[in-house]
């Protein structure tokens, strides 16, 4: 996990842990005296009704602003560097996924039929989603192409430690332009 990532972790957990805390507080005041906490909670909305509206604002807008801020930091989606782990030996290894990406791209190199490949890695932990688009060569089967790629792909993430959590494959047939130089790069 990032740095960035671990921070606002910390921060979910503090504001959680304090909400839990201010929750508990109430709820026993309540369950022990309820008479008072009532009284308590109406006595502060009759002195709120006095104060003009004008002057609620910019404490509304400070609030509702930080609030805005806080959720958007919290669904926005990181494209940190995503890191992978594996039990390997009694052990963990941390794979980032552009170098699971890399793997998996050289390993498709090696299939006949291939032209290109790029790899978008996907997941978390130990499950890697994989989007793997090929340009494979005009005369070659794709569905058997596809059924070499998936297994190739699946034995490459299992033998890196990992789960192979969902595997999309987006095949398009290539030209007839660089067919040579890309069966003399499969055969290297």
């Amino acid at each position: 996990m990032s740095r960035v990532g671990r921070l606002i972790c910390a921060f979910n957990r503090v504001v959680v842990a304090l909400l839990s805390l201010a929750a508990l507080v109430g709820a026993v005041k309540v369950a022990l005296a309820p008479d008072q906490a009532l009284s308590v909670v109406a006595a502060e909305l009759t002195t709120l009704r006095g104060v003009p509206v004008a002057s609620l604002w910019p404490t509304l807008e400070i609030v509702a602003l930080v609030a805005a801020v806080i959720l958007l930091l919290e669904v926005w989606p990181r494209r940190g560097s995503q890191v992978f782990e594996a039990q390997v030996d009694g052990g963990t290894v941390e794979y980032p996924a552009a170098m699971i990406a890399r793997t998996v791209e050289k390993e498709l190199a090696t299939i006949d039929g291939i032209q290109r490949s790029r790899v978008v890695v996907g997941g978390h932990q130990r499950k890697v989603d994989l989007l793997v688009r090929l340009s494979t060569l005009p005369e070659d089967d794709s569905q058997e192409l596809a059924e070499q790629t998936a297994g190739c792909v699946r034995d490459k993430v299992n033998g890196l430690g990992l789960e192979l959590g969902r595997l999309r494959l987006s095949i398009q047939p290539g030209s007839e332009r660089g067919v040579g130089k890309a069966r003399e790069a499969v055969a290297a």
